[in-house]
C-alpha cells in the first residue's frame, strides 16, 4: 500500500516536470509553428488603420512616435533576457538622437503584471516578442511583430542589424 502511494507520487512529480518543460519550450523558446491570422486576412504581425492616413493634406503636423516594445513574462530564461538586451542595444546605438527627442521609445513590459494582459490580444502575442508600434497623434496607426528575433538570437550582429533595419523602415514609412 505504501509503495503504491509512493509510485503515484513519483508519477505525479514526473508529469509536473514534463508539463513545466512543455510550457518552457512553448513560451520561452519561441516556436513559430502556428501564426494566427488577422481579421482582415493579412498576417497577424502587421496591422494598419486607414483612418490614420488622411486623404487631404493635414493642416497641422502629425505627432509621430515609434514605440519599440519587448513583451515578456515573469519567468525569463537566458534567451529571453538576451532578446531584451540586444533589442535595447540596437535601439540605443542606432537611434540615440531620436530616443533623446522622444520620437523613439523603448519599453519592456511584463504581460503578467496587472493591467498589461490586454497586450496579448492587442498584438496576438504567443511568445516573448518585440513589437514596433507607430503612434500618430497618440493613436496607433500600425504595428509589426519582429518575429525573426528568435531565429537571429544566436548572431548578435545580425540581430541588431535586423532590429535597426525594421525601425528605419517604420520611421521612413
Amino acid at each position: 500500500m505504501v509503495s503504491s502511494k509512493l509510485g503515484k507520487h513519483k508519477t505525479m512529480i514526473l508529469l509536473g516536470v514534463i508539463l513545466a518543460f512543455t510550457v518552457f519550450q512553448t513560451f520561452c523558446q519561441g516556436t513559430q509553428a502556428s501564426k494566427p491570422k488577422g481579421k482582415t486576412g493579412a498576417s497577424a504581425d502587421t496591422k494598419t488603420n486607414s483612418a490614420a492616413t488622411p486623404t487631404t493634406p493635414a493642416l497641422k503636423a502629425v505627432q509621430q512616435k515609434l514605440v519599440v516594445y519587448y513583451f515578456y513574462t515573469t519567468y525569463r530564461c537566458h534567451s529571453c533576457t538576451m532578446i531584451e538586451k540586444l533589442t535595447k542595444t540596437a535601439v540605443e546605438a542606432g537611434f540615440k538622437d531620436l530616443l533623446a527627442s522622444g520620437r523613439v521609445e523603448f519599453k519592456g513590459i511584463n504581460i503578467e503584471q496587472p493591467g498589461n494582459e490586454h497586450f496579448v490580444e492587442d498584438y496576438k502575442l504567443y511568445t516573448k516578442s518585440v513589437i514596433l508600434s507607430d503612434l500618430r497623434d497618440g493613436k496607433e496607426a500600425k504595428w509589426k511583430n519582429l518575429d525573426q528575433v528568435w531565429t537571429l538570437l544566436g548572431n548578435e550582429g545580425k540581430f541588431i542589424e535586423y532590429i535597426q533595419k525594421e525601425i528605419k523602415t517604420y520611421l521612413e514609412g
